[in-house]
């Protein structure tokens, strides 16, 4: 795609009703990891976070994301977790990830505003984005996460 394109998600979801998603093939793809038990919210993601020029990998849990880990060739750049999740919530996740890939950043993402689970957390988790977000927004965290670690 040589020219950068605008396409409108507004029936997907009401909560991202008028987000605009600009084309543009990126310089480098960034590979994410996508952890969430509601397919809704992966679907969701995997369609914005790919037109935004990302290569979208999902896990629908915790323990299914450390086995993605365990056996890939090629290791993600960026983890977005739920908090909230049945099993291992996101924070737990991300400190099981801290003792094995404590380079690789976590971003938690959660529908409350407010939480217990989220003090004590592990130093690989680099950011909280409050759901509903714009994909647009998130997107230039990653990217500022990802130059920070540089």
């Amino acid at each position: 795609m040589t020219q950068a394109q605008s396409t409108e998600f507004g029936s997907l979801d009401p909560c991202y009703r008028g987000t605009q998603i600009n084309e543009q093939v990126p310089k480098q793809k960034t590979r994410l990891l996508v952890i969430d038990d509601e397919p809704l919210m992966t679907d969701l993601f995997s369609q914005f976070m790919t037109k935004l020029g990302f290569d979208v990998v999902i896990a629908t849990g915790g323990q299914e994301g450390l086995d993605y880990l365990a056996n890939a060739s090629d290791i993600p750049d960026i983890v977005i977790t739920d908090l909230t999740m049945p099993e291992m919530n996101g924070v737990e996740f991300a400190r099981i990830l801290a003792a094995v890939r404590p380079e690789l950043p976590v971003i938690i993402d959660t529908g409350f505003a407010a939480s217990g689970e989220l003090t004590n957390l592990p130093s690989n988790i680099t950011a909280i984005v409050q759901k509903p977000f714009q994909y647009t927004v998130l997107a230039a965290k990653i990217d500022k996460i990802l130059a920070s670690n540089k």
